[in-house]
Order: C-alpha cells, then structure tokens, then sequence
C-alpha cells in the first residue's frame, strides 16, 4: 500500500513538473496577442492635430512632472 501510494505521488510530481511549464507558455502567448489589440498600441501616426494609434483611434498622452 506505501509504495502504491508513493508511486501515485511520484508520478503526480511528475506530470505537474510537465504540464505547468505548458500551461505558462500558453498565457504568455494569449497575453501577447491581447496587447496588440489595447489601446494604443502598434504604430502611432498624425492626422491633422490628433496622434492615432494604429487601429485610428485617438491617442491621449498624459505625464507627471
């Protein structure tokens, strides 16, 4: 029964080592593909007096002196 129960937990250990690794590399890559679409992302250009980001939206750049 110990062994059956250490083998169990061994091999638990072993598929959380596999599948975590995975599970991060598959959030990274949704994360990603989530900031190209936020505002203000991509490229930013002029039209008239307005900074548009690339999908044409305006673009308000606010700091803190």
């Amino acid at each position: 029964m110990f062994r059956l129960r250490s083998l169990r937990r061994a091999l638990c250990a072993a598929a959380a080592a596999l599948l975590l690794p995975l599970s991060a590399g598959l959030a990274g890559a949704t994360d990603a593909a989530h900031a190209a679409d936020a505002p203000g992302a991509g490229y930013w250009h002029t039209s008239g007096r307005q900074i548009l980001d690339a999908a044409g939206q305006p673009v308000r750049i606010a700091g803190i002196n």
